[in-house]
């Protein structure tokens, strides 16, 4: 609609009719494209009364959009108050709407998303398709706009894709105006094409993240390749790709080379090739002297496992020592160390040690993802050691609690009832 020009007027509506029709009337009559919105209610059952109702689609919008917000898209509450504001205010004067938008950043910066997206749909959107505004407003307005969108959907933890259509679709169209991106929103962009799983577009948006905010860049890559590797079908090559991509590069900070050896060990250590994990930390661990000790313990403990893999269980039993003293109980994965250390104890032939660890994990750290294979080890140990009843205890409860645990693979429900 443009300025100044008159209302529509509301057609009648009958119980057949959807708000989402009502709107699409005012979209054809000259709503601008960016306001339309889909919205779907109930049609009334046939056997209701055929009465014919008159209702005010822009009425409608208002009185509900408090409770839209509500859903799980930000981008509704956005477009129903676009059509409103439009609606509303087309007769004003047009403003200056820098003062407007600076106010908006201002409540983006303060993490009130919902009161910026309404200040900008109320009071700058309806003038963003005039011929006269300037390219600089409707740059700022778009960024602001997917901002605020984009963090809006992350503080309420929602992954929609009408959000992530329009995070991409106000970055689009600052750019097409002139806007250059800060790095926070090429890491948005790419996040945003991360949920929508579009991989290389991601990765394209964040290699333009400069030097100086590389850690927005990292932790694009990061999310990445989590999102191929946690898959019912892990796209395991294309994780891999990005993770070769991460150490070849003689800049990456030393936390973030620990974190891509270690993804990369578990693929190729779940893929069946621990030679491969144990060349490339060994050959990796003399360079990481400014590591963390936790997270140098992981590493120490993915030796360990892919060493006992090998059958050399000497070797992972020196590994799994290290990951021990380089680690603490509060640590997540304190418990996979007491497991290795478990296992290579019973491969030794040391089965009370073993049976006592196990009991550890089991009563100490039951909501660790070590407590599956630990209750089987205590099965298996309480039994070696005569103890057939604590045997069976600890495998029923295993059993019971099976499909409670979450256990993804192993082990399998077939080994487990065997």
């Amino acid at each position: 609609m443009g300025l100044g020009a008159r209302a529509p007027r509301p057609r009648e509506r009958t119980p057949s009719t959807t708000v989402s029709e009502d709107l699409n009337q005012l979209n054809e009559s000259g709503m601008p494209e960016d306001s339309a919105v889909e919205v779907e209610t109930d049609q009334a059952p046939e056997s209701e009364s055929t009465e014919q109702v008159v209702l005010d689609p822009i009425d409608a919008v208002r009185s509900g959009w408090r409770d839209v917000w509500q859903l799980p898209a930000l981008l509704v509450a956005g477009g129903l108050l676009m059509l409103g504001a439009a609606y509303a205010i087309a007769t004003k004067p047009k403003p200056d709407l820098s003062p407007t938008i600076h106010a908006a950043n201002r409540l983006i910066e303060g993490e009130q998303y919902e009161e910026a997206i309404e200040l900008l749909n109320t009071e700058v959107y309806p003038w963003v398709g005039q011929p006269d505004t300037p390219d600089e407003a409707r740059a700022a307005y778009h960024l602001a706009k997917a901002r605020s969108i984009y963090y809006g959907q992350r503080k309420l933890s929602l992954s929609d894709e009408r959000n992530h259509v329009a995070v991409l679709r106000e970055y689009e169209e600052a750019r097409r105006v002139g806007a250059v991106l800060e790095a926070r929103d090429l890491a948005a962009l790419a996040s945003t094409h991360i949920a929508r799983d579009q991989i290389p577009l991601a990765l394209q948006e964040a290699r333009e993240i400069p030097e100086s905010k590389r850690y927005l860049r990292d932790a694009v890559y990061q999310r990445a390749v989590e999102s191929l590797l946690d898959r019912p079908v892990p796209e395991s090559e294309q994780a891999m790709a990005i993770i070769a991509e991460l150490l070849i590069d003689p800049k990456l900070p030393t936390d973030q080379r620990v974190w891509a050896l270690l993804k990369q060990g578990q693929v190729q250590l779940a893929a069946g090739q621990p030679d491969l994990v144990v060349t490339r930390i060994l050959r990796e661990i003399p360079r990481l002297d400014g590591a963390a000790k936790f997270d140098r313990s992981k590493l120490h403990l993915l030796l360990a496992q892919s060493y006992v893999q090998l059958g050399a269980i000497p070797q992972a039993d020196e590994q799994v020592r290290i990951a021990r003293r380089f680690s603490a109980s509060g640590d997540p994965h304190y418990a996979q160390i007491l497991l290795m250390k478990a296992i290579v104890e019973d491969e030794q032939g040391h089965t009370r040690q073993a049976r006592d660890l196990y009991d550890e994990i089991v009563t100490n750290h039951a909501n660790s993802d070590a407590l599956p294979l630990a209750m089987l080890g205590l099965g298996e140990t309480e039994a070696v050691l005569g103890e057939p009843v604590l045997s069976i205890d600890a495998y029923t409860t295993l059993v019971d609690q099976y499909d409670r645990l979450g256990i993804e693979s192993y082990p399998s429900r077939r080994q487990v009832l065997d």
